[in-house]
């Protein structure tokens, strides 16, 4: 059955306007009541009374904070994350060895069979000829022979001996570098990336990154402080260099990969005058060269650890900072 279309309306009217009336109620309501409070105030402000609020008055007032109060600004600092890429595939899982083996057997199945003119081609060539019982379609064309190829093996000396100073180790990953310095008026030892702080606070943040050598410190850069930092840590290998290899690390793009804000304790602060530090972090990745050690006194120690190797070296605060970007 259809609705009366009069009677739709009707109550649709009817509905609207009970709505309308109710914003009406309330918008008078509240008129209403901000026209007493400033009637309350002014009388209260002419007679040197405290005006009501429509808080109790029982309730504390709120202590503000004072605007004289001394306001320590942040140390800025940038930090290198130098990445090496993995050298050797990774070892493949039993699917995707089922699968590869799936897509021989298919592209075995699917191949056409040679005419004998490519036989006589190869056979001029110096190749084996085609005889009755060299089928086109086996699969021991397109294998090779086991005999004549011995792949090298995947776990290398490094491996086996835990050495972390050499690039050789963990192929199929990625490998991050890792610097040990003495930190505080202790001499505490930290790992960390190579790291530095900017000199003057805050420098400008110029997309244009000029070399770490000749420039001056005002001209320096983000991006050119962490290259400064990278190289005034680590020690290459002049062989390599005399070969034509010297040492080369691409820095990936001119912003940073990401950001750690750590605030020092409220006696630190007032000693040093310093709130905390915010280390920039940018990532780069090695092209070429060895690294042979670090210099001292700037750091101690180095280590090429992995993604999982990480959390053993950094601090919690300073791992979580940096684990959305390595893997």
């Amino acid at each position: 059955m259809v609705p009366n279309l009069n009677i739709v309306v009707r109550n649709a009217l009817l509905v609207l306007s009970r709505r309308r009336e109710r914003e009406i109620i309330v918008r008078y309501l509240f008129n209403a009541r901000r026209r007493q409070l400033r009637a309350s105030n002014s009388s209260a402000s002419t007679s040197g009374e405290t005006p009501p609020t429509e808080h109790s008055s029982s309730e504390p007032p709120v202590q503000r904070k004072s605007v004289s109060q001394e306001q320590h600004p942040f140390r800025y600092a940038v930090a290198t994350i130098l990445e090496r890429t993995p050298i050797i595939l990774p070892e493949p899982t039993p699917e995707e060895r089922a699968f590869r083996r799936f897509r021989l057997l298919m592209a075995n199945a699917q191949a056409r069979e040679l005419p004998p003119e490519v036989f006589e081609l190869l056979s001029q060539s110096g190749r084996p000829k085609q005889n009755a019982e060299m089928d086109p379609k086996r699969s021991e064309l397109f294998e090779l022979d086991e005999g004549e190829y011995e792949p090298a093996p995947r776990e290398t000396e490094a491996d086996r001996t835990n050495n972390r100073h050499s690039l050789d180790r963990k192929l199929d990953r990625w490998l991050f570098l890792l610097v040990q310095r003495k930190l505080g008026p202790a001499g505490r030892a930290i790992w960390q990336f190579p790291q530095r702080n900017i000199e003057g606070g805050r420098r400008n943040l110029n997309v244009e990154s000029p070399s770490p050598k000749g420039s001056t410190p005002s001209s320096l850069s983000f991006r050119a402080e962490a290259e400064k930092a990278l190289y005034s840590f680590i020690e290459t290998s002049k062989e390599d260099e005399d070969e034509g290899e010297s040492f080369e690390a691409h820095f990936i793009g001119n912003a940073p990969c990401a950001h750690l804000k750590h605030t020092y304790s409220p006696a630190f602060q007032k000693a040093q005058h310093i709130a905390g530090v915010k280390v920039f972090f940018y990532r780069a990745q090695l092209i070429s060269g060895q690294i042979t050690g670090v210099r001292p006194p700037a750091a101690e120690d180095y280590a090429w650890v992995t993604a999982d190797e990480l959390p053993e070296y950094l601090p919690p605060e300073y791992y979580r900072a940096i684990a959305p970007v390595v893997w």
